[in-house]
C-alpha cells in the first residue's frame, strides 16, 4: 500500500498521544493485563465515542497495543527504578534520576504505538507527470518517489522469534522507535511532502503579468532543490552541532563524580564551594605562648595568662571545629580552675580541658586560668598545648577520601544511556526544527520575486503556503512533546535554585543535582533558536500582506476599481487565516518567537546571576539508605 502523508502524519499523531492513552496501563501492565484477560477479553470491542468510560479506553488500548511490547516495557520500567533506588546514596540522587528517565518513558510509550502500527519503507516507485506547464517544456518529469507502507498488526508476523527481538531492541534502547520513523521521513524530499498533503499541487503555478506561468518549474518541485542549501541552514546546523557537543560533553564531566554518586571519590567539575559556604574541616594548628602576668596563689596554683593563636585564620570555608584544649607537663595534663577566656565561645569545662569553639577571623585569643601541679611560673611558660578538634559533619574532602575509589556500576550505566539518549533527542529535535525552518526559507524564497496583486498568484501563493503549514505541523510534533519535557527540567531546576537562594539553605547534594538538571536541558532548548527564527518568518506573512493592501490603496490610479476592491477584500480575509487565525508553536500557552526567547534568555541570565552570586549556608540530606 503506498504509503501517503496523512497515513504518517496519522501515525504520529498516535505517537503523541500515546503517554496520554496507555503511560499507566505500561506502569501498571500486569493489573492492566490481569483484568483484561479475566473480564474485557470476553466482551466486544465498544464503539469509538467521544465520551468513552475508562473501561473502554482500556478496552482498546489493550486490543491494539502488542502485549509482549508492553510487558517488557513494564518490566523495564520497574528494573530502572529498582536500580535507581538501591545504587543512589541520597534521595535526591534518585529524584535527578527519576526526573531524566521521563524521556524513557516517552520513547517506551512510542515504541508500543510503532510496535501497533509500524511504518516501513517499501520498495521505489517511479512517478511519471505527463500534466505539466506548458513553459516548462513536453518532456515528462520523471520522479522517483520512496513510499512507506503501513503494517495493521503486530500479530501478522507469525516469528515469535522476530517479535521477541523486536521488543527485547525497542526495550533495551528506548529511542529507537522515533528515531526509525524520523529516518524514513529523512528519507523523502520536501518535494515528495508538500505534494502529499493536499490535492492538485501541479496546478501551484505562478503567473506573470501577462497571465502566462512563469518560466520556473512548479511550486512544490522547487523546494528539492533548495533543501539545506540555506547559508543560514548551515550556520544554524554548525552552531548546535558544537553547542550540543559541547553540553554533552560538560554534562559527562560533570555527571562523573561523587554527585551523581558514578564517581563517589570524584569531585564536582564546577568549584562553587565557596558559593554553598562548603567548608574544608582543615586540622587547624594552636600555638601559645605566656605573657610576662604570672604570679602564684595562695592556694599553691599560679594565676598566668596566656596568649594563642590559630593557624589558619577561622573561617566558614575553612571550618569552625569545636576544640578540647588542655596543658601538659612531661606527657601529664596540668588542672587549671579560674579560667577566663574572654571574647571565646566557651562550650564546657572540666578540670584538665576546655572546649571551646572559635569565633570567624578569631584567630587570637588571650586566656587567664589558675595552674596546678606546677612550681613556678617558669613551669607555666614551659607547658605544651594539647588540643583535639571535631566536626558536627564530614568535609567534602572527608567523605571523597573515605568513599570507594572508580567508577560505580549502575549510576555509570544510568549516565551513560542517558548520554547517548541525549544526544539522540538533540538529532531528532535537531532535525525536525532545522526541517521547519528549511520550509519556511524555501518558501519566502520562492514566493519573493512573485507579483501577488495578481489574483492568481495570490491564489497559489496561499495554497502553497497552507501545504507547507501542512508539512511544519507534521515535524511540529517531534518537537513540542521533547521541547516540553526538557522546559520542565529547566524550569524544575532554576526554580529549586532560586528557593535555594531566598531560603538561605541549599541542601547537599541537591543543589548540585538541580545545576545538572540544568545543563541537561540545554541540548535540547538549543534548538528553540531555529524554531524561534522559522515561527518570525511565518508570522511575517501577515505584515506582508499588509504591505500589499497598502499598496493597494496607493495604486487607485493605475488598477480598475473592482479589480482592485476584489483583491483588497481577499486579502483582508487572508490576513485574518493567516494572522490572529494562524497556528503556531506554543509552550504552556505562550507563542514562540525570537523576540520572546531572547526576553526568556535575558530573565533566564539575570536569575542566575542573581543565584550564582548569593552564598547560601548548606546542610546535608539524609541518607536513603540506614548505613
Amino acid at each position: 500500500m503506498r504509503w501517503q502523508a496523512r497515513q504518517v502524519q496519522g501515525h504520529h499523531g498516535r505517537f503523541a498521544r500515546a503517554s496520554r492513552l496507555s503511560r499507566h496501563v505500561i506502569i501498571v501492565w500486569p493489573l492492566a493485563w490481569g483484568y483484561f484477560c479475566t473480564t474485557l477479553k470476553r466482551q466486544p470491542l465498544p464503539e469509538p465515542s467521544y465520551t468513552a468510560t475508562w473501561r473502554h479506553r482500556l478496552h482498546w488500548i489493550m486490543a491494539a497495543v502488542s502485549h509482549l511490547q508492553c510487558a517488557f516495557c513494564c518490566a523495564y520500567i520497574w528494573f530502572i527504578f529498582v536500580a535507581i533506588n538501591q545504587s543512589c546514596e541520597y534521595a535526591a540522587q534518585a529524584w535527578f534520576w527519576v526526573l531524566l528517565e521521563v524521556y524513557t518513558l516517552y520513547f517506551l510509550l512510542l515504541n508500543v504505538i510503532y510496535v501497533a502500527t509500524p511504518i516501513m519503507p517499501a520498495k521505489p516507485t517511479r512517478h511519471v507527470t505527463t500534466n505539466r506547464p506548458l513553459s516548462v517544456g513536453n518532456t515528462p518529469h520523471v520522479a522517483v518517489q520512496q513510499p512507506l507502507t503501513s503494517r495493521a498488526s503486530p500479530h501478522d508476523d507469525n516469528n515469535a522469534l522476530v517479535r521477541v527481538l523486536q521488543a527485547v531492541a525497542l526495550t533495551v534502547v528506548p529511542v529507537a522507535g522515533l528515531t526509525l520513523v524520523e529516518y524514513l521521513l529523512a528519507s523523502l524530499p520536501n518535494t515528495y511532502l508538500i505534494a502529499k498533503v493536499g490535492d492538485d499541487v501541479e496546478a501551484l503555478v505562478f503567473t506573470g503579468a501577462d497571465g502566462q506561468p512563469l518560466p520556473e518549474d512548479t511550486a512544490p518541485s522547487v523546494f528539492a532543490t533548495r533543501v539545506n542549501s540555506h547559508w543560514l541552514l548551515r550556520a544554524y546546523r554548525a552552531g548546535l552541532i558544537i553547542i550540543t557537543v559541547v553540553v554533552v560533553g560538560l554534562n559527562i564531566w560533570l555527571m562523573l563524580s561523587w554527585v551523581t554518586h558514578a564517581w563517589p571519590s570524584r569531585k564536582f567539575g564546577i568549584p562553587i564551594e565557596t558559593l554553598i559556604q562548603l567548608p574544608a574541616n582543615v586540622a587547624y594548628n594552636v600555638a601559645g605562648t605566656m605573657t610576662d602576668i604570672c604570679h602564684p596563689n595562695d592556694d599553691g596554683t599560679f594565676r598566668a595568662v596566656w596568649n594563642l593563636a590559630l593557624t589558619p585564620t577561622p573561617s566558614v570555608l575553612n571550618g569552625l571545629p569545636t576544640m578540647n584544649v588542655g596543658f601538659v607537663k612531661n606527657r601529664d595534663l596540668v588542672y587549671f580552675t579560674d579560667l577566663a577566656v574572654g571574647t571565646l565561645w566557651l562550650v564546657a569545662q572540666d578540670t584538665y580541658s576546655m572546649t571551646v569553639r572559635p569565633a570567624v577571623n578569631q584567630q587570637n585569643v588571650t586566656i587567664r586560668a589558675s595552674f596546678g601541679n606546677v612550681s613556678s611560673c617558669d613551669d607555666v611558660a614551659k607547658l605544651h598545648i594539647l588540643c583535639l578538634m571535631t566536626y558536627t559533619d564530614k568535609s567534602l574532602r572527608k567523605r571523597l577520601a573515605t568513599a570507594a575509589p572508580g567508577l560505580t556500576l549502575l549510576p555509570t550505566l544510568l549516565l551513560a544511556k542517558y548520554c547517548f539518549q541525549m544526544l539522540v533527542v538533540a538529532g531528532i529535535v535537531g532535525y525536525a526544527s532545522l526541517q521547519i525552518l528549511a520550509l519556511w526559507l524555501q518558501f519566502d524564497a520562492l514566493t519573493v520575486t512573485v507579483d501577488l496583486t495578481l489574483h492568481q498568484n495570490l491564489d497559489v501563493w496561499y495554497r502553497l503556503r497552507n501545504h507547507v503549514f501542512k508539512v511544519v505541523t507534521f515535524y511540529t510534533e517531534f518537537v513540542t512533546t521533547l521541547m516540553s519535557i526538557a522546559l520542565v527540567q529547566l524550569t524544575v531546576a532554576i526554580s529549586g535554585l532560586v528557593i535555594y537562594c531566598l531560603s538561605g539553605v541549599a541542601p547537599l547534594p541537591g543543589y548540585y543535582l538541580l545545576i545538572l538538571t540544568m545543563v541537561g536541558s540545554l541540548s535540547t532548548l538549543a534548538f528553540l533558536l531555529p524554531l524561534a527564527k522559522a515561527l518570525d518568518i511565518q508570522a511575517s506573512h501577515e505584515a506582508k500582506l499588509h504591505a500589499l493592501l497598502l499598496q493597494l490603496h496607493h495604486e487607485r490610479e493605475r488598477r480598475s476599481k473592482v479589480d482592485r476592491l476584489s483583491l483588497m477584500a481577499c486579502l483582508s480575509r487572508l490576513i485574518q487565516l493567516v494572522g490572529p487565525n494562524d497556528d503556531r508553536i506554543c509552550f504552556w500557552g505562550v507563542e514562540l518567537s525570537m523576540a520572546r526567547l531572547i526576553g526568556l534568555t535575558i530573565s533566564i541570565g539575570s536569575g542566575l546571576s542573581v543565584v550564582f552570586s548569593r552564598t547560601v549556608n548548606h546542610s546535608w540530606s539524609e541518607p536513603l539508605h540506614e548505613m
